[in-house]
């Protein structure tokens, strides 16, 4: 079997348990080495791990005729727990001449409870492929507050279209962030004073976020998949015949 491995829930058991389950499959795909380390640690056999990142869609391009919006940060996310938002509106606090873009669903009792809807500084959308691609040519950070992620897939899709990200150190992020260059990782969890400084710092940078993200295509995904199957497919082949 393959698997693909997003998350290390704690449902999943210990990470010992993991370990020994995992070991059964032909291969473990990860979304991140934090977690495929972790898990080599407790005893998973290296051999079995690919890191495969996730993919940016080939429809998610900039969009001609929309300009950068200076000092304007998107937010792409349903709302949940686990996308640590709680210190969201201090951060608003604490850039009160920036604008926030959130992309995503669910956030409305959020966003009342916390009065922001009466902020004219937020501005709340519906997730769709269009407002994605419009939102992500307007911003000019991609932000993550997420305490749990294999992802974020946004942020790679956001970096795809030129955008410099903050994100928490959680999912793919050290991998794909050249922290100080095309974004800034920032602790797990972080305080509202540390996404501020993060922000500022981030909005200075001049790297190219295009270019770290350039190589994960659906096909290169596709690729190790089929590498592995084709792996197994032989291997359960060799087995027939010898029975």
């Amino acid at each position: 079997s393959i698997v693909n491995y997003t998350h290390n829930l704690d449902e999943l058991g210990s990470l010992d348990h993991q370990a020994r389950i995992l070991n059964r499959a032909h291969s473990v795909h990860f979304n991140c080495s934090a977690n495929a380390d972790s898990l080599i640690e407790a005893g998973l056999d290296p051999k079995k791990v690919r890191l495969v990142y996730g993919a940016v869609d080939i429809d998610c391009r900039q969009q001609q005729g929309i300009r950068r919006e200076p000092k304007t940060v998107l937010l792409a996310s349903k709302f949940s727990e686990r996308k640590g938002l709680d210190i969201f509106p201090d951060v608003v606090k604490l850039l009160p001449e920036w604008k926030f873009i959130i992309l995503g669903r669910g956030w409305d009792e959020f966003l009342t409870a916390t009065n922001l809807t009466a902020n004219p500084n937020i501005e709340y959308q519906f997730f769709n492929k269009e407002a994605r691609n419009i939102a992500m040519s307007r911003a000019t950070l991609f932000l993550s507050l997420s305490s749990l992620e294999g992802g974020p897939i946004p942020l790679i899709e956001s970096m795809s279209m030129g955008v410099i990200t903050v994100a928490t150190d959680t999912g793919f992020a050290r991998d794909i962030i050249v922290d100080g260059k095309n974004g800034v990782v920032i602790p797990n969890p972080p305080t509202a004073v540390q996404v501020h400084k993060a922000i500022l710092s981030a909005s200075k940078l001049t790297g190219s976020p295009e270019e770290s993200v350039r190589h994960l295509s659906w096909d290169r995904l596709a690729n190790i998949v089929m590498s592995d199957a084709e792996a197994i497919w032989n291997s359960e082949s060799l087995k027939f015949e010898h029975e």
